[in-house]
């Protein structure tokens, strides 16, 4: 993994910078009831979702149609998603969510198994990232490939 600080200097080689402000990150944990992980609030401070490497992240900002709290609460309400989970990206078939609570910290799975995410009990085993920044610096080189 590469430090926070090689990390944004990767993302700004390819991407204009897209920040949070600490209003936005504030809105966040409020409306989700979370506390943020450090990586999550640090990478923020220059990318507030959309098109990296294979996946399309929901916009972290509540002002856009789709975005990260929307999806969660509507998963929490439709599917009863425990409130450790933030829902980052909807792939085809698949479902994309960071666990503030527990390492891994990102989980890729199938759709079907949302529902199956706090048992463990996966139809196909998901792909996991120790952390947010793991997980974005995947996604960075597989956008550079």
């Amino acid at each position: 993994m590469k430090s926070l600080s090689e990390l944004k200097m990767k993302y700004l080689e390819m991407f204009s910078e897209d920040a949070l402000n600490q209003e936005e990150l504030n809105t966040i944990e409020k409306r989700l009831g979370v506390t943020l992980p450090d990586d999550f609030k640090e990478i923020s401070k220059y990318f507030s979702g959309g098109s990296v490497g294979i996946i399309e992240f929901y916009d972290f900002k509540d002002n856009n149609e789709i975005n990260i709290i929307d999806e969660t609460l509507r998963l929490r309400e439709s599917i009863q998603l425990s409130e450790q989970y933030i829902v980052l990206a909807e792939p085809p078939e698949s479902i994309v969510v960071m666990d503030i609570k527990n390492v891994p910290a990102i989980i890729w799975c199938d759709s079907i198994d949302i529902e199956n995410i706090e048992s463990n009990n996966y139809s196909s085993q998901p792909d996991t990232w120790e952390s947010f920044c793991d997980f974005f610096y995947n996604m960075l080189l597989e956008e550079v490939e």
